[in-house]
């Protein structure tokens, strides 16, 4: 009772410091276009496919829904009726585009909204994707249902933001991390790993026919493929720089390189032109949104970024079984920093580093990569496990 009560107060505490600057957000959003998408995804939020559930899924956006597709699918079933509330337009028409039936976009985030509407369909579970905690939602679902936090981020934050993110997690009631704990000594939390290697296993298996109609437009003729995916221009110019040098070393490598955005494809085609490589085995494919159907026909992958902001997602090339390289740069990402461990990833700094790891690649040492599935399963067994001991 007394826990409600604190929750409750909080809620509307909370409620009285956003509400001014909801307003605020509406009165400049015929100006902002960003803003006025925003505000559009709350005024369209519908309140039926809750009605249908007993387990709500809050997600932000493509990311965050993509992440966790097995996990809802595995809850589905074992019998639990799924919705799925999104914050972006995005997320929501990719949650179309999978065949959800139950999804709405989220309403807006104060804990009087919602409060209200789960009064009305009292859910039974809500399940928060990774680090996309909202107030409103979080205090409001807490008084009817079990909040388990999944695919969390353990980061460094200051101490008073710190302090912030605990009351915030004071009513969620498991949250299982996605990488090892080192900032947060808190009872609540639990390592589990990162569900995105579990989706991607479910999509190599599901988009089988695809990779293998694309592995035979590709014949390597006995030639080492190298995929270069998410791909800026440092990451072309050390690929041009490494066959200019040592190109009758290397001549046994075919290489496809994928952009990071479709307006670099121009970019990447005029440093091939200017260095008159367009002879040698390197195709620039704008193959955007089928990155991982090109790393399953890879011998090897290189993950871009390294050389700049930093490396983008290795979920999809290590799921595909591949060797790994990159530039330096892993910006703290868990996932990259374990492969490193594990010597699955290498580091490359210079064509020197690049031309070593073409040189001494061998086939039969490629990591499988399946020691890491099955965490939405573990997931799941936590979740029924806490509802049997704490179910009231």
């Amino acid at each position: 009772m007394i826990k409600n009560i604190l929750i409750i107060s909080i809620g509307l505490l909370y409620d009285l410091i956003v509400l001014p600057l909801f307003f605020i957000a509406l009165l400049i959003s015929p100006f902002w276009p960003k803003i006025k998408q925003y505000i559009q995804a709350r005024f369209s939020f519908n309140s039926k496919p809750l009605k249908l559930c007993d387990t709500i899924f809050f997600c932000s956006s493509i990311g965050e829904l993509d992440q966790i597709v097995p996990l809802i699918e595995l809850m589905k079933t074992n019998g639990y009726r799924p919705c799925i509330l999104l914050h972006s337009q995005n997320g929501y028409k990719y949650a179309k585009q999978l065949g959800f039936e139950n999804i709405s976009y989220s309403p807006p985030d104060f804990f009087i909204v919602y409060l209200f509407l789960f009064l009305k369909t009292k859910p039974k579970h809500s399940i928060i994707n990774r680090n996309e905690v909202w107030p409103g939602f979080v205090y409001a679902s807490s008084l009817f249902s079990h909040i388990y936090l999944c695919n969390f981020i353990d980061r460094r934050y200051p101490r008073i933001t710190k302090y912030l993110l605990l009351l915030l997690f004071y009513p969620i009631n498991r949250i299982y991390t996605s990488n090892s704990l080192k900032h947060f000594n808190f009872s609540k939390f639990k390592y589990i790993g990162d569900t995105k290697i579990d989706r991607v296993y479910q999509r190599l298996k599901r988009e089988k026919i695809e990779i293998e109609s694309l592995l035979s437009k590709h014949v390597k003729s006995r030639k080492n493929l190298l995929v270069i995916g998410n791909a800026y221009l440092k990451d072309v110019n050390l690929l041009i720089e490494t066959l200019k040098m040592y190109f009758n070393d290397l001549n046994q490598w075919h290489f496809i390189v994928i952009p990071y955005r479709p307006e670099q494809t121009t970019e990447l085609n005029n440093a091939l032109e200017m260095n008159n490589l367009d002879f040698v085995g390197i195709q620039i494919i704008p193959a955007f949104g089928n990155l991982l159907h090109y790393y399953a026909i890879a011998d090897m992958a290189w993950v871009g970024g390294g050389f700049d902001s930093g490396i983008h997602n290795v979920f999809e090339a290590f799921g595909a079984g591949k060797q790994i390289v990159s530039g330096p740069n892993l910006n703290m990402q868990p996932m990259a920093i374990e492969l490193k461990g594990k010597n699955i990833l290498k580091l490359i700094s210079d064509h020197e580093d690049f031309k070593n790891c073409l040189l001494n690649f061998k086939k039969e040492e490629n990591p499988k990569g399946n020691y890491y599935s099955h965490l939405s399963n573990k997931i799941f067994t936590n979740i029924v496990d806490y509802e049997s001991a704490y179910s009231s």
